[in-house]
C-alpha cells in the first residue's frame, strides 16, 4: 500500500477533545487506513505525550508544539497566536521537508501548519501536499479576532502554490475564491461526516424541564455569553429549562466572564458547565437533550450542530452561520434566528407546539444520512487516488 503522512497539532485518540479538528483527523485516519499506510507528524501543543498510538497509525512522530498554544495562562495570549504560528512555520516546514520524499501524499491539517512550505519544498514535493485550511482570516475576523497582516499574507502564499485544498463548506470555498483568488479547480468540497451520531424522533410533551445544550469551547468565536443571556430570558418565562454548556476552556478570560455573569444574575440553578466529556458520553448527553442551540459568531462547518440534529434534536442557531444554512438548504429541523430575542421566542414556540417540535425532530434526523461516514470516505479516497495519479503522470 502507498504511504501518506498526516501533519496536525491534534491528537486523534484524545476522546475528550470535542474540537472539530480532532474529530476530522480521527475520521480521516479511519477512512484512509484501509487503503494507505499512515504516518502521523504530531505537534504536541499541551505536552500530553507519551500516549498510546492509534491502531490506524503506522508511525507517530512527536514534536514540541507548545509555541502554537494560545490558551490563556499557558503560553501566548490569543491575539499573539497568529504571530507565534508564523514564527513556528519554518520549523514545521523543515520537518515536513525531511520526511515528504518517503510518501505519496502529505495531508496538512490547518493552513498555519503549511506556511513557508514553498520555501523548503520543490514543485514536485509541493504537488504531494493536500491542505485542509480549517479556519482562515475571514473566519477569524468574523469570530472577533484581530489578525495581523503578516499572517494573512502567509496564508495567501501557501494557498497560491498548493494544488489540492479540501474544504467542508461552500462558505470556505467562496472565501478561498474571493479573498485569496484560489483557482476553484483545486478546491474540493467534502463535508465532514457525523455518522457516529444517529438518534430517533424526540418528543417534548409534558416535559417538567426542557434541557437545552450548547456544545462549544470557551473562546471568542463561540460567543457563549449569548447562550447564557438566552437561558436568562427563558428562565423569566413560564418555561422551566436548563442549559448544558459543554466544551473546554480555550480562553480563560472568556470563561471567567461567563462564570461572573452566571453568579451575578443568579443563574447557577439553570446552567451546568461540563469542560471535559468523551465522545461516547456526548452521545448519551444528546439523548437527554430536548433542544440544541448555537450562538457562535462563525463556523466553517459546525460539527456539533450537525451531530445534535442527527440525534433528532430540534436546533436553533444564529442566521449569520451561513456555512450551516447553505449545507442544510431546506431542512426543517433547524431554525436560524436573528438574535437572542428571536432565539428565545422560537424556543418558547417549539416547546408549546408538539406538532412543530416533532416535525423539526423528524427533519433533523435526515442529517445523519446526508453527512454519513460512507459518503466522506468515498469522496476522500477517490480524491487521493486522483491526486496520486496526477503527480505520477507529471
Amino acid at each position: 500500500m502507498d504511504k501518506i503522512l498526516i501533519v496536525s497539532a491534534k491528537l486523534p485518540n484524545d476522546t475528550t477533545d470535542l474540537d472539530g479538528g480532532t474529530s476530522t483527523v480521527r475520521q480521516f485516519l479511519q477512512d484512509l487506513s484501509e487503503a494507505y499506510i499512515i504516518d502521523y507528524l504530531f505537534y504536541d501543543v499541551f505536552e500530553i505525550c507519551p500516549v498510546s498510538v492509534p491502531k490506524e497509525i503506522n508511525k507517530l512522530f512527536v514534536k514540541n508544539g507548545t509555541d502554537l498554544n494560545y490558551i490563556d495562562g499557558t503560553a501566548i495570549d490569543c491575539e499573539n497566536k497568529f504571530i507565534s504560528r508564523v514564527k513556528k512555520a519554518d520549523l514545521i516546514s523543515r520537518d515536513i521537508a525531511t520526511l515528504i520524499d518517503s510518501y505519496k501524499l502529505c495531508i496538512v491539517i490547518h493552513c498555519s501548519m503549511s506556511m513557508k512550505l514553498q520555501d523548503y519544498l520543490n514543485n514536485k514535493q509541493l504537488e504531494k501536499i493536500i491542505l485542509l485550511p480549517m479556519f482562515l482570516t475571514p473566519s477569524y475576523v468574523l469570530s472577533g479576532d484581530t489578525v495581523p497582516e503578516e499572517y494573512t499574507k502567509q496564508e495567501k502564499r501557501i494557498l497560491d502554490v498548493v494544488n489540492c485544498i479540501i474544504t467542508p463548506s461552500y462558505m470556505e470555498f467562496e472565501q478561498l475564491k474571493e479573498v485569496y483568488n484560489v483557482c476553484e479547480n483545486k478546491i474540493h468540497i467534502i463535508p465532514r461526516s457525523i455518522g457516529e451520531f444517529c438518534g430517533n424522533i424526540k418528543k417534548i410533551k409534558n416535559k417538567a424541564c426542557v434541557n437545552i445544550c450548547y456544545i462549544a469551547a470557551f473562546r471568542r468565536q463561540k460567543n457563549i455569553m449569548d447562550s447564557i443571556r438566552c437561558i436568562e430570558k427563558i428562565s423569566k418565562r413560564t418555561i422551566h429549562c436548563h442549559l448544558y454548556i459543554v466544551g473546554p476552556i480555550h480562553q480563560q478570560v472568556i470563561y471567567d466572564e461567563c462564570i461572573k455573569y452566571i453568579l451575578e444574575n443568579n443563574l447557577s440553578d439553570y446552567i451546568t458547565i461540563m469542560n471535559s466529556i468523551t465522545s461516547s458520553n456526548l452521545k448519551e448527553l444528546y439523548q437527554k437533550m430536548d433542544i440544541a442551540i448555537s450562538t457562535s459568531n462563525c463556523e466553517t462547518f459546525g460539527r456539533s450542530i450537525f451531530e445534535g440534529m442527527a440525534m433528532g434534536i430540534p436546533t436553533i442557531v444564529f442566521e449569520r452561520l451561513t456555512a450551516v444554512k447553505v449545507m442544510l438548504k431546506d431542512n426543517k429541523g433547524i431554525y436560524f434566528s436573528k438574535d437572542v430575542e428571536d432565539m428565545v421566542r422560537m424556543i418558547n414556540e417549539i416547546v408549546e407546539n408538539d406538532l412543530l417540535y416533532n416535525t423539526m425532530s423528524k427533519s433533523a434526523l435526515e442529517v445523519a444520512t446526508e453527512f454519513s461516514e460512507e459518503r466522506q470516505k468515498r469522496l476522500l479516497i477517490q480524491l487521493l487516488k486522483n491526486v496520486i495519479n496526477e503527480t505520477e503522470n507529471d
